[in-house]
């Protein structure tokens, strides 16, 4: 049997679009809070003919827990709940020539308070939700599920959470 075996989709970026999304999050000495950093590439697509004025990228920092489920929230006017951010921060676009794409960082180890460490007993989960707009208007929305850890190579020891332990070699067999 020839052909592809597997699942496959097209994708059709709309005329400006969030080509990568880049999150960085640092888990600080204390334990206690961390720090992230955002790097977005924004890309106009080389035959977008129309020019978007106004173009800004936002990143917003969600807790959830481990159902997918955000935690913190707060009564909305229409009724439902939306989620609160933590950390919420935003960057204007500069002006894009066709074919061309702009790298933007969003915020430099910008301080997160009150970080549950990640570990594999306990794997607590934050969504950083990257959004496109033009105006008001939304372009595109990505959302990253990251987690804040601290991993130390020394030698011979490896460091997690300030734990240390011995690096152990396994035979190849």
């Amino acid at each position: 049997m020839s052909g592809i075996h597997r699942e496959v989709y097209v994708h059709s970026p709309a005329p400006y679009y969030l080509r990568d999304v880049r999150v960085f999050p640092y888990l600080n000495a204390d334990m206690a809070s961390g720090s992230v950093t955002v790097e977005v590439d924004v890309r106009r697509h080389p035959t977008a003919s129309t020019t978007l004025p106004n173009l800004w990228v936002s990143a917003e920092l969600h807790y959830e827990t481990t159902s997918g489920r955000r935690v913190v929230t707060v009564a909305s006017r229409r009724g439902g709940a939306i989620p609160t951010p933590i950390v919420s921060y935003d960057q204007p676009v500069d002006a894009l020539a066709p074919g061309t794409e702009a790298t933007v960082v969003l915020g430099t180890n910008v301080t997160v308070p009150s970080v549950e460490p990640w570990s594999a007993e306990r794997p607590t989960l934050y969504r950083m939700l990257v959004t496109l707009y033009s105006g008001s208007d939304v372009v595109e929305a990505r959302s990253v599920v990251v987690g804040f850890r601290q991993v130390t190579f020394g030698n011979p020891e490896v460091a997690c959470y300030a734990r240390r332990g011995p690096v152990r070699r396994g035979r190849r067999r």
